[in-house]
């Protein structure tokens, strides 16, 4: 049946910003003839921006691709090499945030790069969830539950979790998302 994946399509509000994770932070080898195409091994990486097509930007809902490193702590020196504090704020920046929250249905505001104190609530909602202390930051604690979650997905949600609402950047409420696994993005 199937022997490989070919290609990957991710959908962005931002293909410069998205092109720069996966090629300048991650090392991806972009692709001679498309901008916004960039390969692991034989998988191509392709990045779409779905208003410019007169489509609405959606997040992709788990669905998202799990790439290989062989040695961990080689990777992640390698990436601190790259800046230092600058690899550490790529590996947690805002927009991360942003997006983890609006794929968890905890936040329906811009994925900019901007911290607001919407998004404080909105993590802080998030970490509830979680069951981790509401600190608003994204703490050991809170990484440790995330990955307890992406773990087991299938895991039941509490009723906290189905009935705790999330700031929005205008300040009304709206509850998590109907999925019943919360994944990052």
């Amino acid at each position: 049946m199937i022997g490989g994946l070919d290609f990957v399509a991710v959908p962005s509000t931002d293909a410069e910003r998205s092109r720069a994770f996966y090629v300048d932070t991650l090392g991806l080898r972009p692709d001679d003839r498309a901008r916004f195409e960039f390969w692991a091994d034989g998988t191509c990486f392709g990045i779409w921006e779905p208003e410019r097509v007169g489509r609405e930007f959606a997040p992709q809902r788990n669905a998202h691709p799990a790439l290989h490193v062989e040695d961990v702590p080689a990777a992640r020196a390698e990436l601190e090499a790259k800046g230092g504090a600058a690899a550490q704020k790529a590996l947690a920046s805002t927009a991360a945030v942003q997006q983890t929250l609006k794929l968890a249905g905890y936040w329906d505001g811009p994925v900019d790069g901007d911290w607001t104190p919407a998004l404080t609530e909105a993590l802080k909602e998030f970490q509830k969830a979680l069951g981790v202390e509401p600190s608003g930051t994204v703490d050991a604690a809170t990484v440790a539950a995330l990955e307890e979650a992406l773990a087991d997905p299938d895991r039941p949600r509490s009723d906290s979790e189905s009935a705790s609402p999330s700031p929005s950047p205008t300040g009304s409420t709206s509850g998590p998302s109907t999925s019943t696994s919360t994944s990052p993005a």
